[in-house]
């Protein structure tokens, strides 16, 4: 989505909630539904998708958000990241999200692009590091940045972007997109068990803390 800013850090998130997200990952998995990586710019990445589409940069229509599913690792994944989505029902007001693991192996980029089309536009674009280190560096607008490991960041994704692995370690991100959908739209859409809970629930407070 267009902002006017390059980035921002949103808040953080507890150690035990990154934690439970990364312990949960078998290698298996990042090769089970990796649809993603047929993308150029991610030739050098696998995917987890959760709650997504394989015609998330294939497709500039509504279409997209029909074709969101519960992906094949949905309920094995989908309870480590519901403290994440909590954290953020404080900052925004969704009532559609789409969720994926990204991994980008070690020496090696996520090629610098554009992110474009009505799904990818129209989302709040959010990131939550789970692994990374001081040599892995987003590049947004000409810049590079060093973002931390249990941050939670927001970024203009209309803006030319990439990722540079400098290191010898896997950088592991969960990339969540935020929607606010229009009830006949959303009406249309398969349903999120869990968004109904979310539009709920009492706001969850996040501990505060140091990014690491």
């Amino acid at each position: 989505m267009k902002q006017d800013f390059i980035y921002k850090l949103i808040t953080y998130v507890d150690d035990e909630i990154v934690n439970n997200i990364i312990n949960n990952i078998e290698e298996k998995d990042w090769y089970i539904e990796d649809y993603r990586q047929s993308a150029s710019s991610m030739s050098k990445t696998n995917s987890i998708p959760i709650f997504h589409t394989p015609l998330c940069a294939i497709n500039d229509t509504f279409e997209t958000f029909k074709s969101v599913q519960k992906n094949k690792l949905y309920y094995k994944y989908i309870q480590t990241i519901v403290p994440v989505l909590k954290i953020l029902k404080n900052f925004y007001n969704f009532n559609y999200y789409t969720a994926f693991l990204s991994r980008l192996s070690p020496k090696n980029i996520i090629e610098f692009h554009h992110d474009t089309g009505l799904f990818l536009e129209s989302c709040n674009r959010i990131h939550l590091p789970l692994k990374t280190n001081s040599e892995i560096f987003y590049h947004i607008k000409d810049r590079n940045f060093n973002w931390l490991k249990g941050c939670l960041y927001e970024f203009d994704n209309t803006n030319l972007h990439g990722v540079i692995n400098n290191s010898d370690e896997f950088r592991i991100h969960l990339v969540i997109n935020l929607y606010q959908m229009p009830n006949h739209l959303l009406n249309q859409l398969e349903q999120d068990d869990f968004l109904l809970e979310f539009n709920n629930e009492t706001n969850y407070h996040p501990r505060r803390m140091e990014c690491r």
